[in-house]
């Protein structure tokens, strides 16, 4: 499989706000897994951008892995950013 990064590209978490879901994990799990990006929003989360496991949310000690539609294959986040009102933003490692 080829992977793409679009830094360009960066995805709206509200544009998917039907589908997106998070799912919590293990503390330990979050903790071994490697980082690209890590990024503190305006609303107390702190977000990881990973390396093969797409996007984590950290709200205290409870970790949340981000479960998007089968139909987008997000393998890692390289940076994640965020606007004045909240919305967090990310650019996606894809696999096509």
């Amino acid at each position: 499989m080829k992977t793409l990064i679009l830094l360009a590209l960066f995805l709206p978490l509200l544009s998917f706000a039907q589908e997106v879901n998070f799912e919590a994990i293990a503390s330990e799990t979050a903790r071994s897994m490697v980082y690209r990006s890590i990024f503190e929003g305006s609303r107390g989360y702190i977000w990881y951008g990973t390396r093969d496991q797409g996007v984590i949310r950290q709200a205290g000690d409870v970790f949340e892995q981000l479960i998007l539609p089968d139909s987008m294959n997000l393998t890692g986040a390289a940076s994640i950013h965020a606007t004045k009102d909240g919305s967090v933003y990310f650019a996606a490692l894809l696999e096509f």
